[in-house]
């Protein structure tokens, strides 16, 4: 997955536990965000999103 597509993640759970817990995750990070201009395009900031969930 590339771009804002692992997004999709922060929806998909396995055992209970987001799947994207103690894992490695690449996407747009907040400052390519910034960078383009997005942050306030954007529904939520993918980087954030997956933090919150647990992805490393």
């Amino acid at each position: 997955m590339v771009c804002h597509s692992p997004g999709v993640l922060r929806h998909v759970t396995y055992q209970g536990a987001p799947l994207v817990k103690g894992k490695r995750v690449t996407g747009f990070t907040n400052g390519e965000e910034e960078e383009m201009q997005l942050t306030k395009v954007v529904p939520f900031l993918v980087e954030d999103e997956l933090l919150r969930l647990g992805a490393i």
